[in-house]
């Protein structure tokens, strides 16, 4: 009898465990899963500038820098939880301040394929402006970032890196044409825009292509450019100004320029 009642509290035993373990797998595989990963994310981080980061996913690969090109997905909403903004594939260059700066900031130091939260204080934001009609003044955002890609560079025989935006559909330039472009230029060191023919009162570009006006790495930077065509360039110090020091450009600097391609007229 007692050996008896002994097999039947063993095997009570075991199915209760069985069932507890099928449980708990349950809870992690289904509806746990937010409760177990939650653990595993680093608290937020608050930045100098006011601006909340916080992780979910690390990417792989290099950190993104400024002068790349980069597409990403995002999400944001404002304090009531009302979705205002979304991209599946945004494509922008990082660090020239060609978005809001909070973006800019939160997206420094991710990789391909990692995940952000980031809570954007006004001031980094749209400030007292706003963004009609979604966006109200002084509002702060809530931005949910993915990176899924990095464009890759291509390198010029002299060592102008470029990355293509847009695919031009027209000629392109040889020496002796002249040439019309937009462009825009900032300081790879800290992304200050130095010039732009975009700026107000401005007119596009117009120049000699090779023809020895303009710093060198301008030039070939837009070798293999068609009309149409728009494209970001990053010039080292030796095509570009070298050691000498230009009004709002230090000796030494790295150059990025964006261009857009709109003429081309050969010598007449």
């Amino acid at each position: 009898m007692r050996k008896s009642l002994s097999r039947k509290f063993i095997m009570r035993l075991v199915v209760i465990l069985l069932i507890l373990a099928v449980a708990g797998w349950m809870l992690v595989g289904c509806g746990g899963e937010e409760s177990r990963t939650v653990a595993q994310y680093p608290p937020p981080v608050t930045l100098p500038s006011g601006l909340i980061i916080q992780d979910f996913r690390y990417g792989d690969g290099a950190e993104l820098d400024r002068g790349d090109v980069f597409t990403v997905r995002y999400t944001t909403y404002l304090d009531n939880g009302s979705e205002v903004e979304s991209e599946d594939a945004y494509t922008f260059i990082g660090g020239v301040r060609k978005v809001i700066p909070g973006l800019d900031q939160g997206i420094s130091s991710m990789q391909v394929g990692g995940q952000r939260k980031l809570i954007i204080p006004p001031s980094l934001a749209y400030g007292d402006a706003g963004k009609p009609p979604n966006i109200p003044p002084n509002a702060t955002l809530t931005m949910y970032l993915e990176v899924l890609s990095v464009a890759e560079k291509q390198t010029t025989e002299n060592g102008v890196k470029y990355v293509d935006l847009v695919d031009g559909w027209g000629d392109t330039p040889l020496a002796g044409d002249t040439v019309v472009v937009d462009y825009t230029g900032w300081l790879q060191s800290t992304g200050f825009k130095f010039d732009s023919s975009l700026n107000e009162g401005r007119e596009p570009m117009e120049f000699v292509f090779q023809g020895g006006k303009l710093i060198k790495g301008f030039d070939e930077g837009m070798l293999g450019m068609r009309v149409g065509g728009k494209r970001v360039i990053i010039i080292p110090p030796e095509l570009g100004y070298g050691a000498e020091e230009k009004e709002n450009i230090p000796a030494g600097s790295i150059l990025i320029f964006e261009i857009d391609f709109l003429e081309d007229r050969p010598p007449s």
